[in-house]
């Protein structure tokens, strides 16, 4: 027993320093300046806007319009109905008669060895007339008229995969909403984070923008058609290189999304998303695994060391000079994504999240699939 305590604690103290170099990573991110401002729209090539939508008639009505507004000087906004069951299609064909700019796509039977909307998609891009390409989804609206010309300077000096961010709208007294949004904003200070450092390994289908070019490069979605995800995170990971890809995080080119409001619809969306995670880069596999373990065992040993004589005073202290180091990042991530209210609730927040995390992959383990629509 008199080696049991030290091995413990070094340990600790181990993961504790893994977890910080992490925070430092995404650093460039947090503290370095936006490539892409909002000043000078110079780059504005002809755009083709995708939305997807599977029994989503209420939220294009509510939603569409927004795109309608974008002040842009040429673009399409293909609004796709994936074998819809509900009025979707009534009303994608009534925005199409109604709007030039709009054209209506309807996919009524889907080919069998394709899953989720990967096969609505592929079609409306071979379909889109243009190079450049932007996605949101039918749940998402633009934050901003500029939304399209924020995205578009994405494309510049050749870049093929633009990243942007698709925030969760905030609901007043849930705490739901807020690991919603604490989780949301940490996902996205990570992929920046990994991205400015050339190392790309996934975006949002909520606010992402790519060319034909690189989608025909791939194979579209061939390599992972049958996988109901992944349209967005596992695209972005097989194209992306340290060259090609672009972040794009003014305010201007927020989308915003309605956030889940119960926990098992917060949950089967989340289990969706972890169960495309082991189609990722080798790399990023194990990257990834690695920060997830640093952001949850260090809580696990803590509680161990708090029985600790000699120990606890001391992991403690790391314990609080660990919130300081992740807090001034997240601190200055957060404030580029307009979330800094977080942080007030962040070692709350982070703790529920590493729990509910935790969960979630181990039910990720046995999880049965789920329809697009609930992602």
């Amino acid at each position: 027993m008199t080696t049991f305590w030290p091995i413990v604690f070094y340990i600790f103290l181990g993961l504790i320093f893994i977890n910080c170099c992490f925070y430092a990573y995404f650093g460039r991110f947090c503290f370095g300046k936006a490539e892409i401002g909002n000043s000078k729209n110079t780059f504005l090539p002809p755009l083709s806007i995708l939305v997807c939508a599977r029994n989503e008639a209420q939220n294009l009505i509510e939603n569409v319009p927004f795109l309608l507004k974008q002040d842009y000087p040429a673009f399409e906004i293909l609004l796709i109905n994936d074998a819809s069951t509900d009025e979707t299609a009534a009303v994608i064909d009534a925005f199409a008669a109604k709007n030039q700019s709009v054209r209506a796509i309807n996919i009524k039977n889907k080919e069998p060895e394709f899953s989720g909307k990967k096969y609505a998609l592929a079609k409306a891009i071979a379909a889109a007339q243009y190079e450049h390409l932007l996605f949101m989804d039918a749940d998402c609206r633009p934050l901003s008229p500029n939304w399209a010309q924020e995205m578009a300077q994405g494309f510049k000096d050749k870049k093929q995969i633009v990243l942007g961010y698709g925030s969760y709208s905030a609901i007043n007294h849930s705490w739901l909403n807020k690991i919603i949004r604490f989780e949301t904003v940490l996902t996205a200070i990570q992929y920046f984070g990994y991205a400015k450092n050339g190392n790309a390994y996934m975006g949002v289908g909520r606010n992402l923008g790519y060319t034909k070019n690189v989608f025909q490069s791939q194979n579209g979605f061939s390599a992972h058609k049958t996988i109901s995800s992944g349209d967005d995170d596992l695209f972005v990971n097989s194209a992306a290189t340290p060259f090609n890809v672009s972040s794009v995080f003014s305010e201007q080119s927020f989308s915003v999304s309605r956030p889940k409001t119960t926990w098992t619809d917060w949950f089967l969306q989340k289990r969706r998303h972890v169960s495309v995670a082991n189609r990722y880069k080798k790399r990023h596999q194990l990257s990834l695994g690695l920060f997830y373990l640093s952001q949850f065992l260090p809580y696990l040993l803590f509680i161990f060391l708090l029985f600790s004589p000699i120990y606890s005073t001391f992991s403690l202290f790391i314990l609080l000079m660990r919130y300081l180091i992740v807090g001034a990042v997240l601190y200055a991530g957060m404030g580029k994504l307009k979330e800094r209210e977080l942080l007030y609730w962040f070692p709350v927040l982070e703790f529920v999240l590493v729990l509910a995390q935790l969960s979630i992959f181990i039910l990720s383990i046995t999880a049965i699939r789920t329809p697009w629509k609930n992602n």
